[in-house]
């Protein structure tokens, strides 16, 4: 996302219906054989206290409370209890600066946990407004702004890398950031290349296999407004752990949007997206067997029914069918949220055993969910089992099929043992103890409408996952007159809650 232009015009790029649903917050329960912990807030703020007089925000302390949005999640795979986290951050925005986007403060958060997420150090990638430090100097991310879209990941050698979308006024750029030593030691960072047109949300995975491709890092981006059809797909590879990137090569021009990366376990490089069509949408795959040197052409996974919340309506929030990828040496999996049931929108899954050529029919990943609509689901894999993490708003006492997402959200997991066939669908567990309403509207670049990103986090050591979403539970709304909506320019407002959006996280634990 970028925050002022951004959703804007990715909007233009959607043009999709809505409406809204109303709903409230219900109590929370485990499975008998998952249990959850107690829900975590990964910022540091002031819980809606009063700022202390002449206190200034640092990237170490959201002192005004404001918004933190689409987060992403990594765990070290040396030390599961080592978690890095990024994410849209606001809490050094300017007010004085808001029009001017170079200046306001909004950058990318670095979150790091060493002891399995109960706690978390707050940072940002050096190069922020106003970063004065040698690294933040030095960094060609100095002067430019913050589009947000941060992706984060862990090779086998204890490195993290953070890429995100970056522009000055006049180019867009994707950005890697290194991290050594668990992610305790920040490197370098890289501008991977220049982005002809307009970027949006990008993808990244790097080779942990320990084969001749171990520590190959893999980027991809949409483009629109270029090519024949007004959208690309763009790759690049780093073979030098992000210090170089090869030039880009365009995979696709059929209006994709919202890819997906997984590796195989001998190197195979998958690489998904949404394609979006007036004579229906579809999935596609391509595939890379030489590294991301070359790619397969692409090829259709499923035809797909999108339950899309486009901003046509300043009550609802902004929500796209994307797809999510795993992959491992019995198949690839592909997972998204479809409205093909007609009893509301559903996390599907399809799965295949050859490579990509073939797809198997999409099952839903629970069945116990009798109601709600589920959304954004986000897929990874460990210890030999798929483990999906979304939001759901089953506990929307007002939900109807035909409506859009009401007042009460909730975010759930489920798990089941890999393999072509599926095992699907399996029992999912609640994993926010606190339901929380998606469509209070605080962002003034969403104009009067509500936001809570594109995606959430997930990942798993194999026994214990995290997940890790975008929270309004914090958030205090307004009163009248000023209830609608939290004006995001007022000083004032800081410390009134009305702005406190956070990112949360949970442990989801696997018993015997």
């Amino acid at each position: 996302m970028k925050s002022s232009a951004r959703p804007l015009r990715r909007v233009l790029s959607l043009a999709i219906a809505l409406a809204i649903g109303l709903g409230i917050s219900i109590g929370w329960a485990s499975s008998p054989t998952i249990s959850v912990s107690p829900n975590i807030k990964v910022i540091k703020d002031n819980s809606n206290a009063p700022c202390p007089a002449g206190t200034l925000p640092d990237p170490t302390f959201d002192c005004n409370n404001r918004q933190q949005v689409e987060p992403y999640l990594a765990v070290d795979p040396k030390d599961p209890n080592i978690l890095v986290a990024g994410a849209f951050d606001l809490r050094m925005l300017d007010n004085r600066a808001i029009g001017n986007f170079f200046e306001n403060g909004t950058w990318f958060g670095y979150y790091r946990s060493t002891d399995g997420g109960k706690t978390w150090s707050n940072s940002f990638i050096p190069g922020f407004p106003k970063d004065n430090s040698p690294e933040g100097n030095a960094s060609p991310l100095k002067g430019l702004g913050s589009d947000g879209d941060s992706i984060v990941v862990f090779d086998n050698l204890g490195n993290v890398y953070y890429g995100g979308l970056a522009s000055s006024r006049q180019d867009d750029f994707a950005f890697v950031s290194v991290y050594s030593d668990h992610g305790a030691k920040y490197e370098r960072t890289t501008l991977a290349f220049v982005i002809t047109g307009f970027p949006d949300k990008p993808c990244m995975v790097v080779d942990t296999t320990g084969g001749p491709n171990n520590g190959n890092l893999y980027i991809a981006v949409t483009r629109f407004g270029v090519g024949s059809t007004g959208a690309t797909v763009a790759f690049s590879r780093s073979t030098d752990h992000g210090v170089t990137f090869s030039p880009l090569q365009t995979l696709t021009g059929e209006n994709p949007q919202g890819c997906a990366l997984a590796v195989g376990p001998k190197g195979e490089v998958y690489l998904t997206w949404r394609v979006f069509s007036g004579a229906g949408d579809v999935l596609k795959l391509a595939k890379s067997t030489d590294g991301g040197q070359s790619f397969s052409s692409p090829v259709s996974v499923r035809a797909i029914n999108p339950f899309d919340q486009a901003r046509t309506n300043p009550t609802t929030f902004r929500s796209t069918t994307f797809p999510t990828i795993a992959a491992d040496d019995k198949a690839i999996y592909i997972a998204w949220h479809d409205a093909g049931s007609g009893k509301g929108s559903r996390i599907v899954i399809s799965c295949s055993s050859d490579g990509g050529q073939g797809w198997s029919a999409p099952v839903q990943v629970t069945s116990d969910a009798q109601s709600g609509h589920q959304i954004i689901p986000a897929l990874t894999l460990a210890n030999g089992k798929l483990r999906l993490a979304w939001y759901d708003s089953r506990n929307d006492s007002q939900f109807a099929p035909n409506r859009f997402i009401g007042n009460t959200l909730d975010v759930y997991y489920a798990e089941a043992p890999a393999g072509c066939p599926l095992a699907f669908p399996a029992t999912s567990v609640r994993v926010t103890d606190k339901s929380f309403n998606p469509n209070l509207r605080h962002y003034e670049f969403f104009r009067e409408n509500p936001f809570i990103g594109d995606y959430i986090g997930i990942a798993s050591d194999g026994t214990r996952t995290q997940v890790m979403w975008t929270d309004n539970r914090d958030i205090t709304p307004q009163q009248p007159p000023n209830n609608v909506p939290c004006d995001f320019f007022r000083p004032e407002l800081n410390n009134s809650g009305c702005r406190n959006q956070n990112i949360y996280m949970a442990t989801v634990t696997s018993n015997p």
